[in-house]
């Protein structure tokens, strides 16, 4: 039986013994037309997301999150639960919860995964895509979550950690003949692969006019029935806002190692992104992000990834708090020269349904 599925079975036990109960619920949509050159990525020219999250508290202590996606921007609908939680907050310092969670590697794949209106583009950085044939980094894990906020005068510490199941990696082939990872949580808890384990520890001070964060990512991956990785991720992530700036950076280490082998291989990914808001609708971003890769590593060689960098230039209109209009320009530059340059253009339309 799924993990969701008891999830569901312990939030229903719960709700019969609800003291002061609320709920919380929205829907995230998403528009979105680009000029897709590239049809090696598999996704449709017109595309729609919708994204429904459920939270209730069911007192002051205990809270859950249900998180379910539709997404269309592919060759075929992705229908999944994306979150699922349930959470006991001992005081502000200290929390567990239980559950599928956005892996906390970066600042990005915390706070601007699905529902685009959160996300200053419309792109993420490549390496950070959640689309099937985009997927680079375990972006979710299904397991137990500790966190919580520690505050002083000179600076707040806040940190989130997980022991969570082991991933398990496949490769799809598109209608054209291109390979790509699907990466998922093992959330049938199966398996005697070992467990991972993540952290990541943040400081900001109480103006919140800039954070730093440094986390560490580790785990084993199943590709198919015989094969096992060991995979690793250390960085770090910061953002910075001064007057009607914005500042963020990321950067990852990653190392592989192939059981069968004993064979280890390196990588770094990282992407700088300054944006500037003339006023309260208007905002101009730019993004620069690079992963450089050992092309003999077989996690990317089961995929069609090749090294390369990518400029992208982002126009973004706030129409009010619930609505956004983003029009942006993306150029993909590849190490190898022999490899032709690619441009994509795309505009979106972004919303919340409170």
């Amino acid at each position: 039986m799924k993990l969701s599925l008891y999830i569901m079975f312990a939030l229903g036990c719960l709700s019969m013994q609800q003291v002061q109960a609320k709920s919380f619920y929205g829907l995230f949509g998403d528009l979105t037309v680009k000029d897709q050159t590239d049809q090696s990525l598999d996704e449709n020219s017109v595309s729609g997301v919708l994204d429904f999250y459920l939270a209730h508290e069911f007192n002051q202590q205990i809270s859950a999150l249900l998180e379910f996606v539709y997404d269309d921007s592919i060759s075929h609908v992705e229908k999944h639960v994306e979150r699922f939680s349930l959470k006991y907050a001992f005081d502000p310092s200290f929390y567990l919860a239980f559950g599928r969670f956005h892996t906390p590697i970066g600042n990005i794949n915390r706070t601007q995964h699905h529902g685009a209106l959160l996300s200053d583009t419309i792109s993420r950085p490549f390496f950070l895509e959640y689309h099937e044939a985009k997927v680079l980094f375990p972006l979710h894990v299904v397991g137990v979550m500790a966190g919580g906020q520690i505050f002083s005068d000179t600076l707040n510490i806040g940190y989130e950690t997980t022991v969570h199941s082991n991933q398990m990696i496949e490769v799809e082939t598109s209608h054209e003949g291109h390979r790509h990872l699907e990466i998922d949580p093992n959330d049938r808890l199966a398996g005697s692969i070992s467990p991972g384990f993540s952290i990541r520890i943040r400081g900001f001070p109480d103006q919140k006019n800039w954070q730093i964060a440094g986390f560490v990512y580790q785990n084993e991956a199943e590709f198919g029935a015989a094969n096992q990785l060991e995979e690793s991720i250390v960085g770090v992530d910061f953002e910075y806002l001064y007057e009607n700036w914005k500042f963020n950076a990321e950067l990852f280490e990653v190392g592989h190692e192939v059981n069968a082998s004993n064979n280890k291989y390196n990588a770094t990914a990282y992407f700088l992104q300054a944006g500037y808001r003339f006023n309260e609708v208007t905002s101009l971003l730019y993004r620069f992000a690079e992963m450089d890769i050992d092309q003999s590593d077989p996690y990317y060689a089961w995929t069609t990834l090749k090294q390369q960098h990518r400029n992208t230039l982002a126009l973004r209109f706030d129409l009010n708090e619930k609505h956004a209009i983003k029009l942006e320009l993306e150029q993909q530059v590849f190490a190898d020269s022999a490899l032709e340059k690619q441009t994509f253009i795309s505009a979106q339309w972004s919303f919340l349904l409170q």
